[in-house]
């Protein structure tokens, strides 16, 4: 089958069988008939820029992130990425929440999603799979000065239980961060 008919196929909505795949299906002797076909995103290009160790349950390792602006400012956007290893294949979908606090633990910023912006849900991946996770987070504009901690939080999409964290509770506080003061 040459990659035009593949291209044909793949437009075609589920139930649907157009023209096109009637007559592949006919000379190539296939049903056409497409079943569910797994399509992950491309492996991380490079490791990330900061190794972390943390276990989330039985199945998945938070093993590092990135982030951008390194040195963010208050009412930067911080996008961090972080580096998932499955240590078995997820029996369910999850969710994550990466977490801004405050010196005192209180929540200055959150974003929450499926793992790749739900295009890529956990239930899918494989054992030894990684897989990279991007989350937007704007700092306040009124975020003062001082130490803050990046948490990761993975939870059941059905329920929102949280997953254990490996001596660490419920969440993994995987980064630290300095706004300067404001001037």
């Amino acid at each position: 089958m040459d990659n035009g008919t593949l291209t044909q196929m793949s437009f075609a909505r589920r139930g649907e069988t157009t023209k096109a795949m009637r007559r592949v299906a006919e000379r190539e002797r296939l049903d056409p008939e497409i079943g569910p076909m797994k399509v992950a995103p491309p492996a991380p290009s490079q490791p990330p820029s900061v190794p972390v160790e943390y276990r989330f349950g039985d199945s998945l390792a938070l093993v590092g992130y990135n982030a951008e602006p390194a040195r963010p400012a208050a009412g930067d956007n911080l996008t961090v990425a972080l580096h998932w290893r499955a240590l078995a294949k997820p029996a369910a979908d999850y969710a994550v929440s990466v977490q801004l606090l405050d010196e005192a633990g209180r929540l200055v910023a959150q974003h929450d999603s499926p793992p790749v912006a739900g295009d890529y849900p956990a239930s899918y991946w494989a054992a030894d799979e990684e897989v990279t996770d991007r989350h937007s987070l704007t700092i306040p504009e009124d975020a003062p000065g001082g130490v803050y901690r990046l948490v990761a939080v993975v939870y059941t999409v059905a329920g929102q239980k949280r997953l254990p964290v490996a001596g660490a509770g419920d969440n993994a506080p995987f980064a630290q961060i300095s706004l300067p003061p404001e001037r």
